[in-house]
């Protein structure tokens, strides 16, 4: 009784082990395409849409500014006259303190502001200083700068007042 379950498993001829095994192979396959769509398509959900537990949006959209890239404050540079600090980058706005001439002060960004007349024509550049206790804007004209001025990697813009 050469096939009486009793006797264990009964040989396969090579046709049908080739057959098993080719289907052993596929299913295998499916099983890694399945498990590296699955992989991507979470990585895709949570790097461009998926939501967490610590995401909280309004219907109005995100309430949370987008983010800025800060660069340190440049310097230590000097003034090159007496000058007055202001709250903003206008002459119209009051003077906080006053520097005198080669004051060290620390340029932390600059912005377009009111024109100031100098004797190489008007400056409408201003610079957000900070010189010991006191922050505030001085005409880019009474801060020797030299080029370091014209580059935004040195000196970022100044958010808007």
């Amino acid at each position: 009784m050469a096939d009486d379950p009793a006797d264990g498993p009964r040989e396969r001829s090579p046709r049908e082990r080739q057959r098993r095994k080719r289907r052993r192979r596929h299913a295998i396959g499916w099983l890694v395409f399945l498990i590296a769509a699955g992989g991507i398509l979470f990585a895709a959900y949570t790097t461009f849409g998926g939501s967490s537990s610590s995401d909280t949006k309004s219907a109005a959209g995100p309430t949370t500014a987008p983010p800025t890239t800060t660069i340190a404050p440049a310097g230590p540079f000097k003034t090159t006259a007496g000058v007055n600090v202001r709250n903003g980058p206008a002459t119209s706005q009051p003077a906080i303190a006053t520097l005198d001439l080669g004051t060290q002060v620390m340029v932390l960004c600059a912005i377009q502001g009111e024109a100031v007349n100098t004797q190489g024509g008007p400056q409408t550049i201003w610079v957000k200083i900070t010189a010991g206790a006191t922050t505030g804007y001085v005409s880019a004209a009474y801060v020797d700068t030299g080029p370091v001025l014209s580059d935004p990697t040195k000196i970022g813009d100044c958010p808007a007042p």
